[in-house]
């Protein structure tokens, strides 16, 4: 009897322990400062090369961060509390250090604020940056003579791409990406999906990579399209934001030297379960201030079929950039081989 007995005994003492959750444990305070040392700060040299930006970071992330909400839509990972990226680096203090002669200045962030995206200004005048708080990301702007920081839009920045803001070429604002203004409530999950999910094969041979965090029913591109559509707005330092065109799902956005244009990367229907965004059809636009369409320079089709080779690219115009030397002029490539490497070009 004894024998039969004892595996009961064990495991009604095992139940027990499984059914109380335990807090997390501490190590020792000289394991904890090893752990908890912070990296070696971030340099950025301001453009007209006089300071210096020292950006310090933490250690370890806090469990509230890891835990927070994530969905994985299309390759991203995405905070539905903050439309921004889920676990994205950020920086714990902001210090400008002259070179040369000069007072060091720490820039007066709000106390344990997560700074996002840090930018100089084009005259190396002002520092603008983007806090994640717990609702959204904000965008601010310091003063790097006397450490002074000012509010110019509050957590309704989307940062679904990553930087929502950057500066003008005049340094009097920002071009940025914010949240749809009455954007209704997201789409809910349904704890049944509401019927299977069909790909279709048309029998030929497409190898791809094996991608993580795909797009996988109707309701992830639903989830998909309402975190990842902005609307553009330009945010000037004193007066009011204009909005820019319509919303979209805007994943690159860049203004031309002379402040005059903007290249607009936009991505359209049909999506893919097998590729992650970059391959999603996208088009590719030149816009005026407005939001009025000047030239479309490329629409590029869905990218499942590229050839499986470290040099294959899609056929077309890529790379669409501003050239730096010219006050509105775009340039890029064209494969001549159509993307394929075993193609004699």
């Amino acid at each position: 009897m004894l024998r039969r007995c004892l595996p009961v005994l064990v495991l009604c003492t095992f139940g027990g322990r499984l059914a109380a959750q335990e807090p997390y444990h501490e190590p020792s305070p000289a394991i904890a400062r090893i752990l908890d040392a912070a990296p070696t700060p971030l340099v950025v040299v301001s453009p007209d090369g006089s300071k210096l930006l020292l950006m310090e970071r933490a250690g370890l992330p806090p469990i509230a961060e890891v835990a927070a909400p994530e969905f994985r839509l299309a390759g991203d990972r995405i905070n539905p509390r903050t439309n921004a990226l889920s676990r994205a680096p950020a920086f714990t203090a902001l210090i400008v250090q002259p070179i040369g002669r000069g007072e060091t200045r720490r820039l007066q962030i709000p106390w344990h604020a997560r700074v996002g995206n840090v930018m100089w200004s084009p005259d190396g005048r002002q520092v603008g940056f983007t806090l994640v708080e717990e609702t959204g990301m904000s965008l601010w702007v310091g003063d790097p003579l006397t450490g002074e920081v000012r509010l110019l839009a509050g957590p309704v920045l989307n940062g679904a791409f990553g930087n929502p803001c950057h500066w003008l070429p005049s340094g009097s604002g920002f071009l940025c990406s914010k949240i749809p203004p009455g954007r209704a409530a997201a789409p809910a999950v349904p704890p049944v999906p509401v019927g299977p999910v069909v790909q279709e094969s048309d029998a030929r041979s497409a190898p791809n990579a094996t991608y993580e965090d795909l797009l996988q029913n109707p309701n992830d591109e639903a989830l998909f399209e309402y975190y990842f559509t902005d609307q553009l707005v330009v945010i000037p330092l004193s007066g009011q934001e204009r909005m820019i065109g319509a919303p979209g799902i805007h994943s690159d956005v860049s203004v031309s030297p002379d402040g005059r244009f903007l290249l607009v990367e936009s991505i359209h229907r049909p999506y893919s379960y097998l590729v992650p965004y970059q391959r999603f059809p996208m088009r590719t636009e030149v816009w005026d201030l407005s939001g009025a369409v000047l030239k479309q320079v490329a629409d590029r089709g869905l990218q499942e079929n590229l050839p499986r080779s470290n040099d294959a690219v899609s056929a077309g115009p890529r790379g669409v950039r501003w050239r730096g030397d010219a006050p509105g002029t775009l340039v890029w490539v064209e494969a001549q081989d159509g993307g394929n490497p075993a193609t004699q070009a």
